[in-house]
């Protein structure tokens, strides 16, 4: 399944731990001090709101796919405690100097995540999604650069992140509606772990 062989009926998801709201805060005071290091209108920085730690992008998914995805994230969930994570510095995909994608790290029980997120990309293949190319590494999107740049000036990366601590409780499948002034998520189905 692929998100450009969409159907009329398939929705567009993603399976993504939500995050708790002093963690949002302290991610949008940080985009408001990132902010001025780029020029207007060059990254689109995520809304408070739509912060989220993705677990698996899964593009187009047909409504009868839906409830297997729930129940497996059910299943996969009753067996896990909650993830303790830190937030942890700043970086950017492919690398610092030509940013497409401008992160926050994450630290503190990381394996618990990669294994979690394995599992889930295990059991989406088992349901006829196709394998993810890229390793995950753990990390929350906060900004997309509108096209790809070299930067000469690196010292964004160095802006101070507060190493706040939070509880990844739940594990959460979102759908993403593309609208002119940016995504609107909305929770399908939400799995507790235990």
């Amino acid at each position: 399944m692929a998100d450009s062989a969409r159907g009329s009926g398939d929705l567009r998801t993603f399976i993504a731990a939500e995050l708790s709201v002093p963690v949002r805060e302290v991610i949008t005071e940080l985009i408001a001090k990132l902010s001025p290091c780029w020029p207007q209108g060059k990254v689109r920085w995520s809304k408070p709101e739509n912060l989220h730690l993705t677990l698996r992008f899964l593009g187009a998914t047909p409504q009868p796919q839906i409830s297997p995805v729930s129940d497996a994230l059910q299943v996969i969930c009753r067996k896990r405690r909650p993830i303790s994570l830190m937030l942890k510095g700043l970086g950017a995909f492919p690398d610092i100097r030509r940013p497409n994608v401008i992160w926050v790290g994450l630290q503190q029980e990381t394996e618990a995540l990669i294994d979690l997120q394995r599992q889930i990309e295990s059991t989406v293949c088992d349901l006829g999604w196709t394998a993810e190319r890229r390793p995950f590494r753990p990390h929350l999107t906060i900004g997309r650069l509108r096209q790809t740049t070299r930067s000469q000036d690196t010292s964004w990366v160095d802006t101070e992140v507060p190493e706040i601590s939070y509880s990844v409780n739940t594990v959460s499948l979102i759908e993403s509606q593309l609208a002119p002034r940016g995504a609107i998520y909305q929770t399908l189905y939400q799995a507790q772990l235990e």
